[in-house]
């Protein structure tokens, strides 16, 4: 027995070394990783500055930066706890949603047959019936389907905006929530508990969003645009979207709305002007003085509700940045921003010169039958402008560009993967005329992965599912 014992004790303890070698060898090796995760082996589309494209290449991430990306094969000296093969897909900065009402997910298609005056007035004796928790599980589908579909920062104006930003904590995505304001007996005050909640997440920044800002004055718009730059918050308001926007802003003010809004200082601001889409050309060339003004270009919903669109290509040439937004689901129906980037192109590709109204007096339904101004954007936007319009342009107007927006060392990493496996000349052509949020299959949000193979990692989607359906039921009632 002793003989065999020897042996067996020889042999226990050699495995035993080698054990506690490759233990502390693996050990050795996790406490050594240089970088968190590591794309390779993709397209990588940058959108920086001199719109380089590596194909293929690799994007090194590290503590929620870009910290190094090229072409080719990634340097052998990378060490990634992660490892991403991106082979035969696309690598690209996640999309930018500049206009949203994220919570309305409830009330998709409760109302698709009215122009914009009734639509509203249904909306809002629906939204009547909304509790705050409701907003939490509408706001949670809204960001299943914008991360399942590529956005990775949104810019939102609802009510209960605090059960959004719970909403917006554990999905992991990037937002700018409203700071609500009261408004009254003419004294205004802002709630900064939002804020307060808030404080830990890098995550969600600030807007104030009066709406709509002609129930306010003068001189409280004026105080609204000295808070807002006080605190660094963004402005966000609903501006122009048909013409009676300006007929009401003459009538109460003797003001055109972008007079208005230039004397109270808040074009001076970081501010976001959702749709835009009946400013004429004296208007812009105000708008296009004033560096920190981007207007948010909402397609699907412009065209559904009428009778404008933005003219975008005319306020590019005034020099005033244009993001894309979705608005909100009961709007637009979908948050899908490569729908609204496909219909944006398909829809004016073909349009005549849209026609001024500087002189408008006609009324809402009166001004779709007299005019043609779905034909807003003529025939000069190129593909690749439409899709910095939602990634970096978007990003600049929401005063993000310097965290987001491309791929770009020192940047945070905001990325989608696409599975765009498709013959494609232009790649930007493809991502505009050819893809829809489906393709995407991958989606990092500040160096974390929150969707990984086609699977959303943060959200519990059955759940969201089964709630969203019986709050809707409610609201029916």
């Amino acid at each position: 027995m002793r003989k065999f014992f020897l042996p067996f004790l020889a042999l226990v303890i050699v495995v035993g070394g080698l054990f506690w070698r490759f233990s502390n060898y693996e050990a050795a090796n996790k406490n050594n990783y240089n970088a968190d995760i590591l794309i390779t082996n993709g397209e990588i589309l940058s959108l920086d500055g001199q719109s380089n494209i590596y194909n293929p290449g690799w994007v090194e991430i590290k503590d929620g930066n870009i910290v190094g990306l090229g072409g080719g094969s990634a340097p052998k000296s990378i060490s990634a706890k992660k490892s991403i093969n991106a082979s035969g897909k696309l690598v690209m900065p996640g999309l930018v949603n500049t206009h949203s009402h994220a919570a309305m997910t409830l009330l998709r298609g409760a109302d698709d047959n009215e122009p914009f005056e009734p639509w509203l007035k249904t909306i809002s004796a629906y939204e009547q019936k909304i509790t705050p928790d409701d907003v939490y599980w509408g706001s949670l589908l809204a960001e299943d389907e914008m991360i399942r579909s590529g956005t990775t920062a949104f810019n939102d104006m609802y009510f209960s905006p605090d059960k959004t930003a719970q909403a917006v904590t554990e999905a992991g995505m990037r937002a700018i929530l409203r700071v609500p304001i009261t408004n009254q007996n003419n004294q205004l005050s802002f709630d900064q508990n939002i804020v307060s909640q808030n404080k830990n997440n890098p995550l969600i920044t600030f807007s104030l969003a009066p709406n709509p800002f002609l129930d306010y004055s003068p001189d409280q718009l004026k105080q609204i645009s000295d808070y807002a730059l006080k605190n660094n918050y963004l402005v966000h308001i609903h501006f122009e979207e048909d013409p009676q926007n300006r007929t009401d802003s003459l009538a109460k003010y003797k003001l055109t709305p972008t007079q208005l809004i230039e004397q109270a200082g808040l074009l001076q601001n970081k501010i976001v002007l959702a749709h835009s889409a009946d400013v004429n050309g004296d208007e812009m060339n105000v708008l296009g003085k004033y560096p920190n003004v981007g207007v948010s270009f909402n397609p699907k919903s412009e065209a559904k509700l009428g009778p404008s669109l933005t003219p975008v290509t005319e306020m590019l040439d005034h020099g005033v940045t244009v993001g894309i937004g979705t608005d909100g689901a009961a709007s637009s129906n979908s948050l899908d921003m490569f729908g609204q980037i496909n219909f944006a192109a398909y829809g004016h590709l073909k349009c005549p010169p849209r026609v001024d109204s500087s002189k408008a007096t006609t009324t809402r339904v009166e001004a779709a039958s007299s005019s043609d101004k779905y034909c807003a954007n003529g025939r000069s936007i190129d593909p690749e402008k439409i899709v910095r319009m939602a990634t970096i342009d978007g990003a600049k107007i929401l005063g993000l560009d310097d965290k987001i927006g491309s791929l770009e060392t020192g940047k945070q990493a905001d990325i989608i993967i696409l599975g765009v496996q498709k013959p494609s000349y232009d790649i930007y052509s493809t991502l505009v005329y050819n893809t829809s949020g489906e393709d995407v299959v991958g989606s990092i949000i500040n160096g974390k992965v929150v969707m990984e193979d086609d699977k959303v990692l943060t959200i519990n989607e059955p759940e969201v599912f089964k709630k969203v359906l019986d709050i809707s039921e409610k609201l029916k009632k």
